[in-house]
């Protein structure tokens, strides 16, 4: 009995070391199997494929992989070409591959299939980009193949690209109808101008006392600076303004033309133009006087005193400095000369008479002081007929006050009142020999 035992007991040893020679030996074969490729069943382009063909860059283009998922979207996927194919490896035979090409142009269909019978494949090459592409299609025409998400979207959507009318039998096309519409009247930018002015009226009297009111195209009040008036081409200031209407005063001729022209802050101007006529008949009532001032011209500094005056004279209503100036000095037998006009920016330069200068003497005091701001005093340059700016030094002229103050603007901005003592007095140095220091610093007194 027991010999049986060991027996069986080698018996199964044995057995199981023959079954671990066994595995050993499969494995050893099994490792050095190369493997096995199988044939491309895929060959050139199926003439039935429903992919629709894109031409250009830019295209978001998903490439499908062989087992038929989506590989990762590329942009821009485009074969030219001229592009040449890739090279065959040694690997290929060029015999086989002819043979190949020719029984896929034999083949009408241009059917491929797997060997497991399985649909066709939508698929002719894919290029290292994972996009699918093919050299030409039918025609020889270099194309790009973007395909849908699936081939299902793919057949659904683009079933017979080759139809693009299909469908369309019935279809109506809508007949275009114009719709009529309504032209915009045009906006009209120019400001507006009023004036109680009529054209061909006539005047019987010397001068003329009107109104202005202009606007923009936003219907707000235009000022005098963006108004600019004119009598016979002669600029007029304003002489009042009350709510946005300016008054001017025009000093007439027999024939007159007044032009208004108003320009608002967008550069939009326009103008209006009338003639007036002055007939003084002799029957019309005299203008009367709105009061009287006192005035003096003046010339203590070179030891002249008053050329004219003190002298009580009369203005009129609505009548600016140099309109009684010019009465007053004419009535004087003087004449004179300015810069500006009598309505803008107006500037006694000289004053004209014969022997207006005759026994003229400089105050030694003021010749002191003359001497120490280097402004000698020059005889040749005194006239003995006029008497103004440039008379004997550099700072000469005259300058102008009312009621004892100093007016730093000039006479055409001052209206008169009633009563009011205005001096025209002479200078050597730019005030400072009449009480006004006009360059600042100290005054020499008041001669």
């Amino acid at each position: 009995m027991k010999s049986d035992k060991n027996k069986k007991r080698l018996w199964a040893a044995g057995l199981i070391l023959c079954l671990l020679l066994l595995v050993i030996l499969l494995g050893g074969s099994v490792s050095h199997q190369s493997e096995a490729v199988p044939e491309n069943p895929l060959h050139g382009i199926s003439k039935e494929r429903s992919q629709v063909v894109y031409r250009g860059k830019g295209f978001y283009t998903p490439a499908v992989s062989g087992d038929g998922k989506d590989t990762p979207q590329l942009l821009n996927t485009e074969v030219l070409a001229s592009e040449e194919p890739e090279e065959k490896s040694d690997e290929e035979n060029p015999a086989e591959e002819q043979q190949e090409t020719e029984d896929f142009q034999d083949d009408g269909s241009g059917d491929s299939t797997s060997d497991g019978g399985g649909e066709s494949e939508n698929v002719s090459a894919t290029d290292e980009t994972g996009a699918n592409t093919s050299d030409e299609d039918g025609d020889g025409a270099p194309v790009t193949e973007t395909f849908g998400d699936s081939e299902a979207d793919i057949s659904q959507d683009h079933g017979n690209s080759a139809d693009d009318d299909r469908n369309q039998q019935n279809a109506v096309l809508p007949t275009p109808t114009e719709t009529p519409q309504d032209t915009p009247e045009p906006v009209d930018y120019r400001p507006t101008i009023s004036s109680d002015l009529t054209d061909g009226e006539t005047i019987h009297k010397e001068s003329r006392v009107f109104s202005v009111y202009a606007e923009d195209y936003k219907e707000r009040a235009l000022t005098s600076s963006q108004l600019n008036v004119t009598c016979n081409g002669k600029k007029l200031s304003s002489i009042s303004t009350d709510n946005g209407v300016i008054r001017y005063k025009a000093y007439l001729d027999d024939n007159n033309e007044i032009s208004i022209t108003a320009t608002d802050r967008y550069g939009n101007t326009d103008t209006v133009s009338v003639t007036v006529y002055k007939e003084i008949t002799g029957n019309e009532e005299e203008e009367k006087p709105a009061g009287t001032i006192t005035f003096s011209l003046e010339a203590s500094t070179i030891g002249l005193g008053n050329i004219i005056g003190p002298v009580e004279v009369p203005f009129y209503d609505e009548e600016t400095l140099p309109y009684v100036l010019n009465r007053v000095l004419y009535s004087a037998g003087c004449q004179y000369h300015f810069t500006g006009s009598m309505d803008s920016g107006f500037y006694l330069k000289s004053v004209d008479r014969a022997g207006i200068t005759d026994g003229y003497e400089i105050p030694s005091q003021i010749e002191e002081h003359l001497e120490e701001v280097n402004d000698i005093p020059d005889p040749d340059t005194c006239s003995p007929d006029w008497l103004g700016e440039g008379t004997l030094t550099g700072g000469s002229g005259w300058m102008f006050s009312v009621n004892g103050t100093y007016l730093s603007t000039g006479m055409n901005t001052y209206f008169p009142a009633d009563g009011d003592v205005i001096r025209v007095r002479f200078t050597l140095h730019y005030g400072a020999d009449i009480g006004e220091a006009m360059l600042g610093g100290e005054t020499w007194g008041d001669w």
